[in-house]
């Protein structure tokens, strides 16, 4: 079978440009024997129009206060369905398509909200069972695939606005409720180590690691970074390296050895300058 022909875009693509080619696109179709492959279209985030929705619900006779319509994402997709219909891999012309049905699955509330600078889904991780983890920095939320349906591992949905005192003890339990009653500061970037600890970044420049037993604990304190923490990862000997992404200058890659080491620079001199290639990479 051919690989799925997959189509990304940063910003929805416009429908005038998706109906020119479906005018004027001539495409053969299908031939006895033929089939239809896999096709994908795919946006990182897509920002919800408040009074468009409003509007949407109205005409439909949704109830207010509900959220979002259960059909209105599909609304939102029909840029990218055209985008499929009228690419050049697709083999049938748009034009005389019959849309037959569709089949929508509701596994959770649609929720409208949440931070309107936060990336639905900011990072995915898999742990050693093969489970799929998500960072959710519009909803303060870690979830885990199970079964289809997403499971929050840490978050209770509203943000941390108490920053962790810089200088505090770290590598310890900082939180006494379980994660899952937490607040979270939009997390971001997502490691798995050895052992099925979890660590992440945070938008404050703390780095955070949630245990098997579902207890936060911070590792590095936000005085790592002015603005948020934009990598995490870890060597095959269970080395820590961290990326950081100041608000302001130059970000930095440092290595932390252990639980609680202190953080060594590997690249990054943190000062804005350049730098050609071949230059020590602290001083890049």
């Amino acid at each position: 079978m051919a690989d799925a022909v997959r189509l990304d875009f940063d910003t929805l693509p416009t429908l005038g440009s998706g109906y020119r080619r479906a005018l004027f696109s001539r495409k053969r179709g299908l031939r006895p024997g033929d089939t239809l492959g896999r096709f994908e279209a795919t946006i990182p985030a897509v920002t919800l129009d408040a009074s468009r929705m409003a509007a949407y619900r109205e005409v439909c006779g949704f109830a207010a206060g509900t959220g979002v319509p259960l059909t209105y994402p599909h609304i939102l997709a029909a840029p990218l369905h055209l985008a499929v219909l009228t690419c050049p891999q697709f083999p049938v012309p748009a034009m005389g398509i019959i849309h037959a049905r569709n089949t929508i699955v509701q596994h959770k509330a649609l929720a409208a909200g949440g931070d309107p600078n936060g990336t639905s889904v900011f990072d995915v991780a898999i742990d050693s069972l093969g489970r799929v983890h998500f960072s959710d920095q519009k909803h303060h939320r870690i979830f885990r695939v199970e079964s289809g349906r997403a499971v929050a591992v840490a978050g209770d949905g509203t943000l941390r606005r108490v920053s962790i005192r810089p200088g505090a003890p770290l590598g310890r339990e900082d939180d006494a409720t379980p994660a899952t009653s937490s607040q979270l500061d939009r997390p971001g970037p997502l490691a798995f180590r050895a052992t099925d600890e979890l660590v992440f970044g945070e938008a404050e420049g703390s780095v955070r690691r949630l245990s098997r037993f579902g207890r936060i604990a911070t590792l590095l304190g936000p005085t790592l970074s002015a603005d948020r923490i934009s990598g995490v990862a870890f060597d095959r000997e269970g080395t820590l390296f961290v990326a950081s992404h100041p608000a302001f200058g130059i970000g930095q890659v440092l290595r932390i050895q252990g639980t609680s080491g202190e953080p060594q620079v590997v690249a990054g001199s943190g000062i804005p300058h350049c730098c050609g290639d071949g230059a020590l990479a602290p001083q890049q």
